[in-house]
């Protein structure tokens, strides 16, 4: 994980994967690759991309973002059949600084209390899942993916 060397105050936001299946796991999603922000869902693979539009334009972040301000999260689907799945996000305050270290089992029974903002699932056919979201403190956040089991029926 990288941590903003900017003076100004940074929300650090880890990300957990949530992949519904008989035995639901979860775990730091994020990674880098070739200077690239992935999130893995399970077996599906999808860039991922925080903007702040109103301090840094089109400077993408991955975990790290620098201002207490509106920022929009962006998921670019890398598998076709994830089109077809719903995804859910949520962000939470990171109460207990675990930050990419947190498990579900860590967090499950606060995960209502401590929601800061919630995108119910939705499909995006399009590939692409959007989620605009304005902090209004400094602090640590867990985003949490979550994509529901294919229909293998």
């Amino acid at each position: 994980m990288t941590y903003i060397t900017s003076a100004r105050s940074a929300l650090l936001l880890a990300c957990l994967v949530l992949w519904p299946c008989p035995d639901v796991h979860a775990h730091g999603g994020v990674f880098l690759e070739d200077d690239l922000c992935f999130i893995k869902i399970g077996f599906y693979k999808a860039h991922f991309k925080i903007y702040q539009p109103q301090n840094s334009q089109h400077e993408e972040w991955c975990e790290d973002i620098p201002h207490v301000d509106e920022s929009i999260f962006v998921l670019e689907y890398l598998h076709d059949s994830l089109r077809e799945v719903p995804v859910e996000f949520r962000i939470i305050e990171d109460v207990d600084n675990r930050g990419r270290f947190a498990r579900w089992n860590d967090i499950k029974e606060d995960v209502q209390r401590n929601t800061v903002y919630h995108q119910p699932p939705l499909i995006e056919p399009d590939g692409t899942f959007l989620a605009m979201y304005r902090f209004t403190e400094e602090g640590n956040y867990i985003g949490i993916v979550t994509a529901k089991s294919p229909d293998l029926s």
